[in-house]
């Protein structure tokens, strides 16, 4: 298995379990059967996984702007 298939089957995981809507005692094991198969999997599920946690704590901390603020916010980080 390559490298992008293992990052694409450890996103699917993710988005998966960060959804919650019908995860279950089967999922879980079956995440943790797929966890166990490599470590390459290990790696590319937590590494998902901190990327995604991260992105949630950046947008929690965007203020928040209208349509016109927004565009303005965008001109100014182009300045820099």
């Amino acid at each position: 298995m390559s490298a992008d298939e293992i990052q694409s089957i450890a996103a699917d995981w993710v988005n998966r379990q960060r959804d919650h809507a019908g995860w279950n005692e089967a999922d879980q094991a079956a995440l943790d059967s797929w966890l166990a198969q490599a470590p390459e999997h290990t790696v590319a599920y937590w590494r998902l996984d901190a990327a995604f946690e991260r992105t949630e704590r950046l947008a929690a901390l965007r203020p928040q702007q209208t349509n016109r603020g927004s565009t303005q916010f965008f001109r100014n980080l182009l300045r820099f």
